[in-house]
């Protein structure tokens, strides 16, 4: 069985492509869930005297993995076991996961993990050196007028500020396309637009970047692989492309929105042919200036409890503090 993922940032359209690729018969797609990047920040395989049952509760505290509908005494067992033998690794830890999701399913050439590994990209390379990496990609200004509509599951708006938006998307895209530099036959770009737009041509871009046929398993839906809590999210997975929401932006989001992201994004945007607009560069710096002190407030806002709630998410935040100095 081959390992691969889909990367994404949030709201990029990344389940309706999940769902498409789960009903082709070789493929199966994961439900969302961060366990990976949570096993490498956290480096608990490292922990001394580190025991079964405190790993399997700490992968038990993200929603998320508990809805993969793992069973939790056999993973225990399967823990046990690797500590017994002296074989617990992050590779081997992150193996039975992923072999836990597949107890039911059989015929399987590959399991597509969905999540946004962007740290992470050089170690599961090392660590699964045939993986791949389909990588969705969608207009920064549709990702943020998607946010400012969204609710997450903490409920609240995923995002309401420009440059915040501006800022993670730049610094995620380019931890992909740097990657790639040294890795072009992992790395399969994929656009927002041209799955709506030339779905089948998209889809057969992926099956042949991954070497399966493209006979289908009506039987399969994506949707049951999602969690309760993440449902609401994805109300539209079952339908058909809505082209209607590639360029929704143009009219929903406040101009100066537009212009921030735009300028922020430019070499994404340039990059993967995105529509260009021109900026007002006075306007633009003075709405900007504003938003970077309502970004750092509010990052030293939500740091601060993160350092109390989930310590081992520390060091993955210390990261976006990178996005602040590239301008």
């Amino acid at each position: 069985m081959n390992i691969g993922f889909i990367i994404y940032d949030s709201r990029s359209g990344s389940t309706f492509l999940s769902k498409q690729l789960h009903e082709f018969d070789n493929l199966f797609v994961t439900a969302e869930s961060a366990f990976i990047s949570r096993i490498l920040d956290s480096k608990i395989v490292h922990t001394k005297n580190v025991s079964p049952e405190l790993i399997v509760d700490f992968l038990y505290k993200e929603i998320h993995f508990i809805e993969l509908k793992i069973d939790k005494n056999i993973l225990l067992l399967e823990i046990k076991n690797l500590i017994n033998d002296g074989k617990l690794t992050n590779k081997s830890l992150i193996k039975i996961i992923i072999d836990l999701q597949l107890t039911t399913t059989k015929d399987i050439n590959w399991i597509l993990i969905k999540h946004p590994l962007f740290e992470h990209l050089d170690t599961m390379s090392r660590m699964f050196q045939e993986c791949k990496f389909i990588h969705l990609v969608r207009d920064p200004r549709g990702v943020h007028n998607s946010k400012r509509k969204s609710i997450n599951l903490n409920g609240d708006v995923f995002s309401n500020n420009a440059l915040k938006t501006s800022l993670k998307y730049r610094y995620k895209v380019k931890k992909v396309l740097d990657f790639e530099i040294n890795n072009k036959e992992q790395v399969l770009n994929i656009r927002y637009c041209d799955l709506m737009l030339k779905n089948k041509e998209t889809l057969e871009k992926c099956l042949g970047f991954l070497g399966v046929s493209n006979s289908k398993n009506n039987t399969k839906k994506y949707f049951k692989e999602i969690g309760i809590n993440q449902r609401h999210l994805h109300t539209n997975v079952e339908s058909n492309a809505i082209e209607s929401k590639i360029y929704s932006w143009k009219k929903e989001l406040p101009k100066m929105d537009i212009q921030i992201i735009s300028y922020y994004c430019k070499d994404i945007i340039a990059h993967f042919n995105f529509e260009k607009i021109k900026i007002n560069p006075y306007k633009l710096s003075v709405k900007s200036a504003k938003l970077h002190i309502v970004y750092i407030l509010t990052s030293v806002k939500n740091f601060s409890k993160i350092i109390v709630s989930n310590p081992e998410l520390v060091a993955s935040k210390f990261r976006y503090l990178k996005t602040f100095v590239k301008r």
